[in-house]
């Protein structure tokens, strides 16, 4: 079964620390904790100094909660496979990433990671799952930039994130 310690430490390593981008929707940002994810899942009165105040044990923790133990994760049998949705799922959103699995493995798409879900990702091979997933997520932040040219400040980020492979 996939361990969250080894999938988070490569998520930490793509977060970085403190940033306050105007073009950024999610407001201030730490450890990719971003101020508009803290207001609605945590506390709504949070400010930019609760985010830069942040400290890394405190977004494992939250990342943990809403991300790895949200999605079932550690039931997913291959760890790069769950590293990368979990990486995915941190930065496009839980029901985004794992609708982009559930495409994959041919089931419907509802971005929910039931017990379905987490079935048809364990008989996949990883290499493809891999490589499809990386295709279907470059393709979803081109499209984003596409729809709104203010956020081609972020392609060169977001794509180099998508073709994280899990490894």
């Amino acid at each position: 079964m996939a361990q969250f310690g080894l999938a988070i430490a490569h998520t930490l390593k793509h977060e970085g620390v403190y940033n306050h981008i105007a073009e950024d929707k999610g407001g201030a940002t730490n450890f990719g904790i971003s101020l508009r994810f803290y207001q609605n899942n945590i506390n709504s009165n949070a400010n930019n100094d609760i985010i830069k105040n942040l400290t890394e044990e405190e977004a494992c923790k939250i990342y943990k909660k809403f991300f790895w133990d949200f999605n079932n994760l550690d039931a997913i049998v291959n760890q790069q496979i769950a590293s990368k949705l979990f990486d995915s799922c941190v930065n496009m959103g839980n029901q985004q990433a794992i609708k982009l699995s559930q495409r994959i493995c041919n089931i419907k798409d509802d971005g929910f990671c039931g017990k379905i879900t987490i079935e048809n990702i364990n008989k996949q091979n990883t290499d493809d799952f891999i490589n499809k997933y990386i295709g279907l997520q470059e393709n979803f932040y081109l499209d984003l930039i596409k729809n709104n040219p203010s956020q081609e400040k972020f392609k060169n980020g977001w794509l180099n994130r998508a073709r994280y492979n899990g490894k």
